[in-house]
């Protein structure tokens, strides 16, 4: 009943601006009763929700073809970030999706205990992303890989940015 009162409007912009629709949804469902929001606040939660839920789907699929074509072409991977974490939400495909981060490395480097991000195996990814598509943008861990048209990808030669080394 203390809900009744609620800036249900607010509460809707709050989670648009920080990409929380899906989980404030997941709360708004365990309420005994939606009768305090108004009805059109609340079916934009829901459309939104269904939104983000077939937008998860399909970046999941996404995601199993560069995993595949990765593996088809030598390449060692793991998701990083998003997708990678969509598991640990009580509703994986209710999180907002963004771009894939792929950590990536050359299969070669690591049975040769080489290390996954050595810089033989960051010349790998980058030669192979740039045989397909000389313009992409390398940063120091990771390169621009525009395959989709839909979802941006970054292939990641190390899992994390180490601006300060000795931290």
């Amino acid at each position: 009943s203390h809900f009744r009162n609620m800036d249900w409007q607010g509460l809707f912009n709050f989670g648009m601006k920080q990409s929380l629709l899906g989980v404030l949804l997941a709360g708004i469902k365990r309420l005994k009763s939606t009768d305090g929001i108004n009805p059109h606040i609340l079916l934009k939660f829901i459309t939104v929700a269904h939104k983000t839920k077939c937008l998860n789907i399909s970046i999941n699929n996404t995601a199993l073809k560069l995993g595949k074509e990765l593996d088809d072409a030598g390449f060692i991977h793991c998701i990083l970030k998003g997708p990678g974490l969509a598991s640990l939400y009580p509703d994986p495909l209710a999180r907002i999706p963004g771009d894939i981060d792929m950590w990536t490395a050359n299969v070669k480097d690591a049975r040769n205990r080489r290390g996954l991000s050595t810089a033989k195996s960051r010349k790998r990814v980058i030669e192979y992303v740039k045989r397909k598509f000389p313009d992409a943008e390398v940063a120091y861990y990771h390169i621009d890989y525009p395959v989709f048209k839909d979802v941006a990808v970054e292939l990641h030669f190390m899992p994390v940015r180490m601006v300060r080394y000795w931290h």
